[in-house]
């Protein structure tokens, strides 16, 4: 079959600075498969602070990769190249990110990727954070994480969104209003070690939609 490099055009012109293409920022969520409950619940902060987000398992294009009628007549290869272009697009389109840090995550070839994808070439840098699992130890912690921001609670991540969402809107003077993601279903479960009886700072009418996520990527 044909080359999936014929999918793109020859010459890809450079895209302009992220700040000019849009006027929220995005989050991109980077996590391991196993680890897809926590990154919703992250995305859905994000949703709630503001942002625009990105989150694998929600990406149209990557569903429609997998839903192809000639998905079968692409190598092993062109599957790989087409599913790595479609995050790379995303990480293009992304001004900020956060890790999900549990004890899955080692082995990962994608987190650490997206983490120095994202981040902009300063040795420590607020783009990029993560959030670590209560029961990920201290050995098993990348030493590249102290260059960003780390979080332990909803509180710090939220706190970590309004204050870059501030200064978005200090330094470009866009995205008063927030963002207009949506969010297509029931708000996901808080992250471990938060109180469950505790309620959200900022709260919205349910949509009253379950969803069911399809496959995402396998990282």
């Amino acid at each position: 079959g044909p080359s999936i490099y014929d999918w793109f055009p020859s010459e890809l012109e450079p895209l302009p600075p992220f700040s000019q293409r849009r006027d929220c920022p995005c989050l991109f969520v980077s996590h391991r498969k196993c680890d897809e409950d926590w990154a919703l619940r992250i995305g859905w902060l994000a949703r709630e602070e503001g942002w625009d987000y990105w989150i694998d398992v929600l990406d149209p294009a990557l569903h429609a990769l997998r839903a192809m009628n000639n998905l079968r007549t692409l190598t092993s290869a062109q599957k790989t190249l087409a599913t790595a272009a479609i995050v790379e697009f995303a990480l293009l389109n992304c001004s900020h990110l956060m890790a999900v840090m549990t004890d899955s995550t080692r082995g990962s070839m994608w987190v650490p990727y997206e983490y120095g994808r994202v981040k902009v070439p300063v040795p420590f840098s607020t783009q990029v954070s993560c959030w670590t699992h209560p029961d990920l130890k201290a050995k098993d912690r990348p030493e590249y994480l102290v260059l960003g921001k780390v979080h332990q609670t909803e509180c710090e991540i939220r706190q970590w969104l309004r204050w870059e969402l501030s200064q978005w809107r200090e330094t470009h003077g866009r995205c008063h209003r927030g963002a207009k993601a949506i969010w297509n279903g029931s708000e996901p479960d808080r992250l471990p070690g938060e109180p469950t009886e505790a309620k959200s700072p900022v709260s919205t009418p349910s949509m009253g939609i379950d969803v069911e996520f399809g496959p995402g990527v396998v990282r």
